[in-house]
């Protein structure tokens, strides 16, 4: 298992990776920031419907109605 210090320094690295992926992409594909967003919000969509695919999550909504 690892240590708190670690885990700090992973995710430092992906923190770094996801910085330089980011400047890549808008440097190389995309003309304006607004076009990068839409892109990755797309990406970012898709990423969810597969983690909903595997990890099926069923909602109820029995805390959430007060007026029955």
């Amino acid at each position: 298992m690892l240590g708190w210090f670690e885990l700090a320094i992973i995710s430092a690295g992906f923190w770094a990776v996801g910085n330089l992926v980011d400047k890549f992409f808008l440097h190389k594909f995309f003309k304006s920031e607004i076009s990068y967003q839409v892109f990755s919000n797309l990406t970012n969509l898709i990423g969810l419907v597969i983690f909903y695919l595997i990890f099926p999550v069923e909602i109820t909504l029995e805390y959430f109605c007060y007026f029955t």
